[in-house]
């Protein structure tokens, strides 16, 4: 199965052995996405979304 990238339209492949919470990133621009389970047990990608700090900003 595979998926277009968010941010630059690139093609990422989701493997078949792929697991909840398994981290795939953009082959082209390096964008990391999270493995999510949708309905019927069906896979798809999240972006990647990190807390970080932000430094009083």
């Amino acid at each position: 199965m595979s998926v277009n990238c968010t941010d630059c339209g690139g093609i990422i492949e989701i493997p078949e052995n792929a697991e909840v919470d398994e981290i795939i990133e953009c082959p082209d621009c390096g964008l990391e996405y999270v493995v999510v389970e949708m309905e019927h047990g069906l896979l798809s990608l999240k972006e990647l979304a990190l807390k970080g700090e932000d430094w009083g900003e």
